[in-house]
């Protein structure tokens, strides 16, 4: 499964990442009590030397979209940051066990025409500096961290907005969250911790009543995003599959990614929406990727560059064989939207795969094929 979050804008918006700019994102999680958030520095090269608990800060630009903010103190050496040409800092309490001061820093790169978001924590112990950087990038600016689970820990949250949010009732609901904290001198991911567990039930039951009372592939594939965050996915489809009777959509790829696209796009294909979710779980990193047989595909569904068996190999040097394998995948997917059992269908096509492999010969594996489309339908 990628674990890539890969959905996630303006250069200008860290200039406003103040504290309440920032929760306003989300404004469900409660600031700690354990980690009060002061009042934010929002730094330029323009601003000159700004202090806060001590500490100077200062951003020297270094190129047209680079800059460094240089931290300095009376006592000790200091440190650097490198990012954007606006920083944001925030004094917090993130680490009982560092005596010293500790700040959380953001800033906002400009690469390739996108925003990239990143974001520092740093903390004075026994009179050194040290810098940890935030294991993740986002496209959204970072907020502060939050206690979450009012549990005395508070936590950097990481929305996924591939999925959008919706409005359910009075509140706002967004895509599935990473959780990261601060332990022992280290950002730990805190995702899987079961403290959790009520949390994303909680987002998944609201995502399910949106689901069922807008009956839209927005909300469904958000619902679907979450059942698959909590594990629960294949106890849920049953709620994705039901949303077969709606209009098809159409799905198009473009720079290797599937995606939702105006209908009669050229090259473009009609699903049923369980399928475009399930494309769009696939696409997010939830599920395993998903194979469509697209018009201008000529290649197969597990890449001839990678083929690394007997069979595959052979595949590969035969377009009808070509054409068969890439017809069954798409079925395999296709039955696997519309199945009530999930598990099962992909573990018979599990099955299926390790029979070809064991196959030799273009005959005998134009056989199998056929064989295995008569059962799909395909």
């Amino acid at each position: 499964m990628s674990s890539d979050i890969n959905r996630f804008g303006l250069t200008g918006a860290i200039a406003a990442l103040a504290v309440a700019t920032l929760l306003a994102c989300n404004p469900e999680p409660r600031p700690s009590t354990h980690s009060p958030l002061g009042e934010a520095l929002n730094l330029t090269a323009q601003t000159g030397p700004q202090t806060l608990s001590g500490a100077t800060f200062t951003v020297h630009r270094i190129s047209g979209n680079r800059a460094v903010l240089r931290l300095k103190t009376a006592r000790g050496p200091g440190l650097e940051l490198e990012g954007g040409p606006q920083f944001s800092v925030v004094q917090t309490v993130l680490d009982d066990s560092v005596r010293g001061e500790q700040f959380f820093v953001a800033s906002a790169i400009q690469e390739g025409g996108r925003v990239r978001h990143t974001g520092w924590v740093v903390m004075r112990e026994r009179g050194d500096w040290r810098m940890l950087p935030l294991p993740f990038h986002s496209p959204q600016p970072i907020r502060p961290p939050v206690d979450v689970n009012a549990d005395g820990r508070p936590e950097f949250v990481l929305a996924d907005t591939g999925f959008g949010s919706l409005q359910v009732e009075d509140r706002r609901l967004g895509g599935p969250e990473r959780y990261f904290i601060v332990k022992d001198g280290e950002v730990i991911d805190h995702t899987a911790h079961e403290q959790y567990a009520a949390r994303r039930g909680e987002k998944r039951n609201l995502a399910l009543q949106a689901c069922q009372t807008s009956r839209t592939l927005e909300a469904c594939s958000l619902y679907a995003a979450w059942s698959a965050h909590a594990r629960d996915l294949d106890e849920d489809w049953s709620v994705i599959r039901g949303l077969v009777d709606m209009p098809e959509v159409s799905v198009c790829r473009h720079d290797g990614r599937i995606d939702i696209c105006a209908p009669q796009t050229p090259n473009s294909l009609s699903v049923t929406v369980p399928e475009a979710i399930q494309v769009r779980l696939g696409e997010a990193g939830y599920t395993q990727p998903v194979y469509l047989n697209f018009p201008d595909d000529t290649d197969t569904s597990f890449g001839c560059d990678q083929a690394n068996t007997i069979a595959e190999r052979t595949i590969c040097g035969d377009e009808a064989l070509r054409a068969l394998e890439r017809r069954e995948a798409a079925a395999s997917f296709r039955s696997l939207a519309l199945s009530q059992d999930r598990v099962s269908v992909f573990e018979n096509r599990m099955s299926f795969l390790a029979q070809r492999n064991r196959t030799i010969g273009s005959a005998a594996l134009t056989e199998l094929y056929n064989q295995r489309l008569s059962r799909l339908g395909g």
